[in-house]
């Protein structure tokens, strides 16, 4: 079910256009299944809130095992869960061909009891264009991976 723009939802826009935060404490997102936790609720919204924020069905596609084959992304992947004083905070990093992209993702902003999602904000980069082997450099994605670096 996509998420409603209504008057009690604040949409947050850059000076592009690009919206980078959605406010919505007083009409949140609600745990439709009794036993659902924060980062299944938070995976749903992801999937509903994608239009307002003007995204690709398949950059919410957080099961790896349901992307195409050959797609490179990007896509949103799991990074984190935190929880501090009733509020907790899944996050989700970036990753194009594999790679996290630095500083991009998403953080999605759960209320407990009942657990409901009442904020996100984005740091998504939709116009990602990575060469292969830049220039220069002898740095690709396949070497990167086997060196065994991993973004923290």
């Amino acid at each position: 079910m996509p998420f409603s723009v209504t008057p009690n939802v604040e949409v947050h826009r850059d000076p592009a256009g690009r919206v980078y935060h959605v406010n919505h404490p007083n009409e949140p997102y609600l745990q439709a299944r009794d036993g659902e936790g924060p980062r299944a609720l938070a995976d749903r919204y992801l999937r509903d809130v994608a239009p307002v924020y003007s995204w690709d069905d398949r950059l919410v596609t957080v099961e790896a095992e349901s992307r195409a084959a050959g797609d490179d992304g990007p896509f949103l992947e799991p990074a984190d869960v935190k929880t501090l004083m009733g509020t907790t905070t899944v996050s989700y990093a970036e990753t194009y061909r594999g790679l996290r992209i630095w500083e991009a993702g998403m953080a999605v902003t759960l209320a407990e009891r009942p657990l409901r999602v009442v904020a996100s904000t984005s740091t998504v980069h939709t116009d990602i264009d990575l060469h292969e082997g830049l220039s220069g450099t002898g740095i690709t994605s396949g070497r990167v991976r086997r060196t065994g670096c991993k973004a923290s």
